[in-house]
């Protein structure tokens, strides 16, 4: 603790600061715009986790935005907004969520039953809403595991209850050891469970607050071009840790104890298989006093914690981000926890936080965006589907190649700030921002795998290993996907990694994935029927069909980019042996598939495929032939249900082959 103290009086000295001001913030940069068609394209796959079925899907929800803007209203967010209707949409976030919160997938402290297996209970936002209004010790009368509070929490539409829960369920899978007391057990157990919520929730490490914080920086400099900490305005950390610079493990991690507490008779809201805890204050094997938003009672537990955040959260919800000077400490201790989730949501998407390891951004455009959408998310009451809308619609995240953006003037030329690489202008000055380019990141695992099998039709993969294993765990590990705390995950684009991948969708056929399978509503598609069975049944129906219309239709399935020259069929030729204009007539049913297959597997390892950020550009030809529920009217009868459910004034909307027409009310 001496060593700690002077370690924080010499990093930034021993003041007490004045009161914080409330920051002003600048209006984010529009940059470059990219158009309607690239936005429905980025939307789809950051939404939903997957792309447009085409250029059909992609002029269809491009006329949809076009008609609201036109209206007055603003077409973008509502169709954000009309895409979180749908079960990919669950799948999608609630696999990020599990990503963000570190759930273990693998090792001795992921719990199958909890973590992997599925119920009932998270079909509805009932599972949810019990355990927002009710503490602990209530039972909800009905299986659930974790898995199924994420997505009846995204139903719900408020993440308290699964930041609540998921307190109380690591209780159940401490680490274990072999020759070593019970006290020093006890202690490496508790130092385990308390970093693990400083990463989770707090987004803050305590050995960094001695020179990193929000009252002060050792980076910090009058001078707002040189400055390189910019805080959230509150001083967050006081009210946390009770000193701004931080606070002894002992007492920060004393509430997060094993001893006493785990393995007790009460099951959390009476979840399975996420272990039980004893609810009194006793076995308090070190007895050490407890810190954590304020001090805790004498023998605390996460249970005196989980109560703590829940207060936090509870007045976020009633009374909207915090900007006093002196917050509530369960109220900064919530705030704390929703920057540092929404920091991890804009990496989900962007490939970058926005902030570094000591928990703070480097500029100014960083803290105001973090800010921003941080009040958005707190201001619709913990609302995902609110933080979602935010992040798809942010101009930083739209961004048009320079070639597309024609001649602009004024702010619109200007450069992003750097939100994607804060330390590319000091690399470079005469680049004083970030552009399309920084964004550019490798797709995470989940979001590679679940974008290859719902575009191709194939059931997804298991978001976790249980009851039987991954049926290719060298493949999860291989592409980056967070199994543990000792293997943590990464969006790795190495060479390893790019030959795993293309040696298990090179035959592009079913892998046999045994997750979810959610076809989009078309009659012919079943397991075990995906999409290239079924182009190739309605190429058949086709008398005059060639090759060409058929690999035209994959590369419009996969990449969204039908357009296609003389140089790129040669290619596809040389490559299935097959020529571009042969009649599918003259070509046997497995070599057909065979050739398909084999265009399926060179598109999903291509560039296109691979990295997020980049939408494919404007595409002027139309695939001939397409699989059956790809037509544009068939494509608007079922997507336009839910979209036009969220349009003000209770439009109609009418379907045929060019598109939709939407149509208000006289008078709306």
């Amino acid at each position: 603790a001496a060593l700690l103290a002077a370690a924080l009086v010499g990093c930034i000295g021993d003041e007490t600061p004045g009161a914080a001001a409330v920051v002003e913030r600048a209006p984010p940069s529009a940059g470059c715009l990219d158009d309607d068609a690239a936005f429905v394209h980025r939307a789809l796959l950051r939404v939903q986790g997957r792309a447009p079925r085409g250029v059909a899907e992609t002029r269809l929800l491009a006329g949809y935005v076009a008609q609201l803007d036109a209206a007055g209203l603003d077409g973008r967010r509502l169709l954000a907004e009309g895409l979180t209707d749908d079960p990919r949409y669950l799948l999608r976030w609630s696999t990020i969520l599990e990503e963000l919160l570190q759930i273990p997938r693998a090792g001795p402290r992921a719990l199958p039953i909890c973590h992997g297996r599925r119920h009932p209970a998270g079909d509805g936002d009932a599972l949810a809403a019990f355990i927002r209004d009710h503490d602990p010790t209530a039972d909800f009368g009905a299986p659930w595991g974790i898995g199924d509070l994420a997505e009846s929490s995204l139903r719900l539409d408020d993440l308290s209850p699964l930041l609540r829960a998921l307190l109380l369920t690591r209780v159940a899978g401490p680490i274990n050891g072999n020759n070593v007391s019970p006290e020093e057990l006890e202690r490496a157990r508790r130092q385990n469970f308390g970093r693990s919520f400083e990463a989770t929730y707090l987004g803050r490490r305590v050995e960094c607050l001695a020179c990193h914080n929000g009252e002060g920086s050792v980076t910090d400099h009058p001078d707002p071009a040189l400055d390189r900490a910019w805080p959230h305005p509150a001083p967050l950390e006081r009210a946390v840790f009770g000193d701004p610079r931080g606070r002894d493990e002992p007492s920060l991690f004393a509430a997060f104890r094993y001893a006493g507490f785990g393995e007790g008779p009460l099951a959390p809201w009476g979840a399975e298989g996420c272990g039980g805890v004893h609810v009194g204050r006793g076995g308090d094997l070190l007895e050490e006093p407890a810190y954590l938003a304020g001090p805790l009672p004498a023998g605390a537990t996460a249970l005196d914690v989980e109560a703590r955040l829940r207060d936090g959260l509870e007045q976020l919800r009633d009374g909207g981000p915090l900007t006093d000077e002196v917050p509530d400490p369960a109220a900064a201790l919530a705030t704390l926890t929703a920057l540092n989730l929404v920091d991890g949501a804009w990496a989900a998407l962007s490939g970058a936080r926005l902030t570094l390891a000591h928990g703070l951004p480097r500029n100014q455009a960083q803290r105001d965006t973090l800010l921003d959408l941080t009040d958005a998310f707190v201001a619709g009451g913990l609302s995902p589907r609110a933080l979602v809308v935010e992040l798809v619609v942010h101009p930083a995240l739209n961004q048009g190649t320079p070639d597309s953006c024609g001649p602009l003037a004024g702010d619109e030329r200007a450069p992003l700030p750097a939100l994607f690489d804060p330390y590319a202008p000091e690399r470079d000055p005469a680049t004083p921002g970030n552009g399309l380019g920084d964004a550019l990141h490798p797709r995470g695992g989940f979001a590679l795998l679940d974008r290859l099998a719902l575009a191709l039709e194939w059931p997804t993969v298991k978001r976790h290993p249980a009851p039987f294993q991954w049926e290719d765990e060298a493949l999860m590990r291989g592409l980056g996907v967070r199994l543990s705390e000792t293997e943590p995950g990464h969006r790795g684009g190495d060479w390893s990694t790019l030959l795993l991948w293309e040696s298990r969708v090179a035959a592009g056929r079913d892998p046999g994935f045994a997750g979810r399978y959610l076809p989009d509503g078309t009659d012919d598609a079943a397991p075990g029927r995906d999409f290239i069975d079924r182009l190739i049944a309605r190429g058949r129906e086709s008398p005059d069909a060639r090759f060409g219309d058929l690999a035209v239709a994959v590369k419009d399935r996969l990449l969204c980019a039908p357009d296609s020259d003389a140089e790129e069929q040669a290619l596809v030729a040389a490559l299935v042996g097959i020529d571009w204009t042969t009649p599918i007539a003259a070509v046997p049913d497995d070599a057909l598939e065979e050739a398909l297959r084999a265009l399926v597997g060179a598109l999903a390892a291509s560039p296109e495929f691979l990295l997020a950020g980049l939408a494919p550009p404007r595409q002027l030809t139309t695939p001939p032939i397409v699989a059956p529920g790809d037509e544009v009217a068939a494509l608007c009868a079922r997507r336009m249900p839910t979209l036009v459910a969220v349009i003000p004034g209770s439009p109609t909307f009418t379907c045929d082959d060019d598109g939709v027409t939407l149509a208000w009310p006289a008078g709306a």
